[in-house]
């Protein structure tokens, strides 16, 4: 993506024909309805904190994407959002109650087959500083704080076993969590049976269906990058992104992400991958997003890498994905960007219909009328139906706990 286009907002004002202007709907009034096998459920999970994703696959197989905990810092200065639904509870408790409760009539019930890990900041796996003393040698926060309620069959992440990728000085310059993670899952292997695996990029269902699958299969999870590496579209080979020095990479830039494939429904979640480059980080190779989405090509449903912050969300980006919904994890006053969201409504990078969709209203003053383009926030999950051929979207109350749905689209047809 050109650097300018990462900078200004551009005179694309002039020449955006947005998606339609949402109107807020009447709280709908009712429960989501149940889990059923065949179906597929991602809940983008709404706690003011940082990414926390619930996938359940069509044979109920429980998959957690991220638990993140970014802590007070943001809140205490008035650019973070507060806790949902409240503070009575820390975010990694707040998870747990959301897994337990939306698992409840899986063959997984208040377990999760896998949990992953898409890179190691704070807003995805917790942060040490907000963290509860815990008594089995770690402290409790974000997935440390999941997994010491709810067991966990499978663990992956970026790095294990030896978080040396691309040093193990480096790997720990942004893991603020190395110590209590660490000490987090040798107790969990050791004790509970909890396996550990590195995320292999290219690779076709690292992430597979555990209780049925030969039911499904049109369902298919494919690896399209991690640590600074990109699929090849071929087999399970990789290729690096970048030439330079790799202690310049922050730690966005070895985000890993995936493309979930179901029927002819479409997902992409791909941690937080810049597309664009910024003269404040070291790295000017940061358009990690136009490989990854070339690789990958049209999607369905977007998660916004980096929650839509000004590194992301690149023209070149949107141009090969074409998302039909795009959904923010948003914990600060300024996710999504201003420019993001322009780029996202604008018909002139890729025409037809989308939908926006936010999981807090933290940026409603600082995005102004560009805020009426996204549909209410909550909890905002994707219901695919079986056979991956139709799709919904619903928004739950983030407020409370009866996860009451205020918003729900049509049943679109692929």
């Amino acid at each position: 993506m050109k650097y300018l286009y990462c900078l200004f907002f551009a005179a694309a004002a002039a020449v955006v024909a947005c998606s339609s202007k949402v109107e807020e709907p009447e709280t709908v009034h009712e429960s989501l309805p149940d889990w059923q096998e065949g179906y597929m459920d991602i809940h983008h999970i709404a706690t003011g904190r940082g990414d926390a994703i619930l996938a359940i696959l069509p044979d109920g197989t429980t998959w957690l994407q991220d638990a993140g905990d970014c802590g007070t810092d943001w809140y205490k200065t008035g650019q973070g959002c507060a806790v949902l639904p409240n503070s009575s509870k820390s975010v990694g408790e707040w998870i747990v109650e959301y897994v337990k409760h939306f698992t409840a009539g899986t063959p997984s019930a208040g377990e999760l087959d896998y949990a992953w890990l898409t890179h190691f900041h704070g807003d995805h796996i917790g942060t040490p500083g907000n963290a509860i003393p815990g008594s089995k040698g770690y402290k409790l926060t974000g997935i440390t704080m999941v997994g010491d309620k709810v067991k966990i069959h499978k663990m992956v992440d970026r790095a294990w076993p030896d978080y040396d990728i691309p040093t193990e000085e480096l790997c720990k310059r942004e893991f603020y969590l190395y110590t209590d993670y660490k000490a987090f899952t040798d107790y969990q292997t050791k004790i509970n049976g909890m396996e550990m695996e590195k995320f292999e990029v290219g690779a076709l269902n690292q992430f597979k269906m555990v209780h049925n699958p030969s039911a499904w299969p049109d369902f298919s999870v494919r690896n399209l990058c991690g640590n600074g590496y990109v699929w090849t579209g071929s087999g399970s080979g990789y290729e690096k992104m970048y030439t330079e020095n790799p202690s310049l990479l922050d730690e966005n830039m070895y985000s890993c992400g995936v493309v979930i494939q179901y029927g002819k429904f479409r997902y992409w979640n791909c941690g937080d991958i810049p597309g664009c480059n910024w003269p404040d980080y070291a790295s000017q190779e940061r358009t990690f997003e136009t490989p990854v989405s070339e690789v990958c090509g049209p999607v369905t449903v977007m998660k916004l890498d980096h929650h839509g912050t000004f590194d992301t969300t690149s023209e070149e980006c949107l141009k090969n994905l074409q998302p039909e919904a795009m959904i923010a994890l948003s914990s600060h006053i300024r996710q999504p960007y201003k420019d993001q969201v322009a780029r996202m409504i604008d018909q002139t990078i890729y025409p037809g219909e989308r939908e926006l969709y936010v999981t807090t209203d933290c940026s409603r003053n600082e995005l102004g009328d560009l805020f009426s383009h996204f549909k209410p926030a909550g909890h905002v999950v994707v219901r695919v139906y079986e056979g991956g051929t139709k799709w919904q979207m619903f928004v739950l109350d983030a407020t409370t706990t009866t996860y009451d749905v205020i918003y729900k689209s049509d049943i679109r047809t692929l």
